[in-house]
C-alpha cells in the first residue's frame, strides 16, 4: 500500500483504498508492505521527530473510520460498505486496519530511532522520543523493545548528566509499566 501523502493520510480517507488494506490483511498468503515515497519518507520522519509528533501520528491513524471513508463514485462506496456491512462489519475492520497501521508506524519509529542510537546520538530530543516510542509500544504489548527503547533514552539523559530532569521522568514512568507488565 502506497501511504501517500501521508499527512493528511489521504489513502485511509478513500473507502477503496481501506477495503482493499484489510483484503490484503486477511487474505492468506499475501503480504501487506506499506511504502512512503522519498519524500513523504523524509517529512513523516521529521514529524514524529518532534515534540509529540509521535503521539499526533498514533491518534491520526486511530482515527481512521471506514464508514466516514469516501469514494469518487457513490454507487462503489455504497457496494463497498454493503460488503463490509455483511462481511466483518465496519467496527472489526476499522479496528484491524488501525492495529496494523499503528504497527508499521511503530515498526518505522522504533527502526529509525534504534539506528540513530546504534549510530550514537546524544541528542536529548532523541531521549524524548524514546519516552514517546517506548509508551507507544507498550501499547502493542512489545515489552522487550519497549524496555531496550526507554534504556536507551535513560541513557542519553545520563550521558547529559540530566537524569533527574523532568523531562526524564516518563522514561522512567514508562520503563516501570514495562517491568510492571513482565512481572517485575
Amino acid at each position: 500500500a502506497l501511504l501517500s501523502p501521508w499527512v493528511p493520510p489521504h489513502y485511509i480517507t478513500r473507502v477503496w483504498c481501506v477495503y482493499e488494506l484489510y483484503t490484503a490483511m486477511t487474505t492468506p498468503g499475501c503480504v501487506l508492505t506499506i511504502i512512503l515515497p522519498l519524500k513523504q519518507k523524509e517529512d513523516f520522519r521529521k514529524a514524529f521527530v518532534g515534540t509529540g509528533g509521535a503521539r499526533r501520528i498514533w491518534r491520526a491513524l486511530s482515527e481512521l473510520r471506514v464508514e466516514q471513508a469516501e469514494a469518487s463514485v457513490v454507487s462503489d462506496r455504497e457496494r463497498i460498505m454493503e460488503i463490509i456491512r455483511t462481511g466483518p462489519g465496519t467496527r472489526a475492520l476499522n479496528h484491524l486496519v488501525v492495529k496494523r497501521l499503528q504497527s508499521w508506524f511503530m515498526e518505522s519509529a522504533a527502526g529509525y530511532l534504534e539506528q540513530r542510537i546504534s549510530d550514537g546520538s546524544q541528542e536529548l530530543s532523541d531521549a524524548a522520543l524514546c519516552a514517546d516510542v517506548g509508551d507507544l509500544l507498550i501499547n502493542l504489548a512489545k515489552f522487550p523493545r519497549a524496555q531496550a527503547v526507554l534504556e536507551a533514552g535513560i541513557r542519553i539523559y545520563a550521558a547529559a548528566g540530566k537524569t533527574m530532569a523532568p523531562s526524564a521522568a516518563p522514561l522512567h514512568r514508562w520503563l516501570g509499566s514495562v517491568h510492571s507488565e513482565q512481572g517485575r
